[in-house]
């Protein structure tokens, strides 16, 4: 690793190109937050990077160049415009050439890579649902599998512990479903340019039945947020 990280392409006149992705929530840290009769409480850190590489580590790479990317997740990056053409322009020793106005997502700098949202969490023994305003849906699949049709969503899950972290410019449905009786924690956080500027935790939310359902609406701008229970799964909510 440190061999890697002291490694420089014009040592070998090896003129080298580094193409970042930012502005996704990527984990940066998982912290221990309590302990819990089931088993630990997570927390999740998102930084800035492309949801999976750090933005710290990505740029660290030895270039003669390095542009930004924002809002394309890694294993997209290859095939996604602006990407493609920025390859082919440099291939052909024509990068200096390469008009930026074009595509509005590749920089040259990262004064733009940033992001701002709601992070949600669920603690304990239910599954974490999120559905947009075109009804498209990030969480578990029937058949045990996680899907995310959102874009922009990123989905997390460390044993009991459910994440989430939802662009703020978008209106979500957030449901939790019961996976056994108990009791459920929910923590809300709003952050802004990558910074958690509010936080409101529900503690020991009651799971009486396991049809009990309880739902909340996000909505951009919002501030204060209310958990609704259903408890007997009629979609009919009794206490909030």
């Amino acid at each position: 690793h440190q061999d890697l990280d002291s490694w420089r392409g014009a040592d070998f006149g090896v003129k080298t190109y580094n193409i970042v992705g930012c502005g996704a929530p990527t984990i940066g840290k998982i912290l221990v937050v309590n302990k819990e009769a089931s088993g630990f409480e997570y927390g999740l850190s998102y930084i800035n990077g492309d949801a999976t590489v750090p933005l710290r580590s990505a740029e660290s790479v030895g270039a003669d160049k390095t542009y930004y990317v924002n809002s394309v997740e890694h294993a997209t990056m290859p095939s996604a415009n602006g990407i493609r053409q920025l390859v082919a322009s440099i291939l052909v020793n024509q990068e200096l050439s390469f008009d930026f106005n074009q595509f509005a997502n590749v920089w040259q700098d990262k004064n733009s890579c940033t992001f701002s949202g709601k992070q949600i969490s669920f603690h304990s023994p239910v599954e974490l649902h999120i559905y947009d305003s075109q009804n498209r849906h990030t969480g578990p699949t029937p058949q045990g599998d996680i899907e995310n049709n959102i874009p922009g969503v990123q989905y997390d899950v460390i044993e009991n512990n459910k994440f989430a972290f939802l662009p703020e410019d978008g209106t979500y449905i957030v449901t939790a479903k019961a996976t056994d009786i108990g009791t459920f924690n929910a923590r809300i956080q709003t952050v802004q340019n990558e910074q958690v500027v509010q936080t409101q935790y529900y503690n020991e939310i009651p799971l009486i039945t396991l049809q009990t359902n309880a739902q909340l609406t996000i909505v951009p701008n919002q501030t204060d947020f209310t958990i609704q229970l259903d408890q007997d799964g009629d979609h009919v909510f009794e206490s909030q």
